[in-house]
């Protein structure tokens, strides 16, 4: 195994798979999570609060994705390298 130096060309590629990942996905399990939290609290009779938990869903939803676009960086094989968690010895 070849340690590569570390490029703007390798940063721009990790970090585009990360923003795109996130956004997107990020977007539409916000929108779900906190339309389904918001749709429940009207059905509950709590309009007050709907707001409020529409945001901590989303959020949560958006943090739990942001974790799993991490992951799939991690373990994805780009143009001419993939990155890998070595142990230090």
């Amino acid at each position: 195994m070849t340690e590569l130096e570390l490029s703007w060309s390798h940063v721009f590629r990790i970090a585009w798979c990360l923003c795109w990942r996130q956004i997107l996905g990020g977007a539409a399990l916000g929108f779900i999570g906190g339309g389904i939290a918001g749709f429940m609290c009207g059905i509950l009779s709590v309009p007050n609060a709907a707001k409020m938990a529409g945001a901590i869903v989303g959020g949560i939803a958006g943090l739990i994705w942001g974790f799993t676009v991490l992951r799939m960086a991690i373990k994805k094989s780009y143009k001419g390298f993939r990155l890998a968690v070595i142990a230090i010895e």
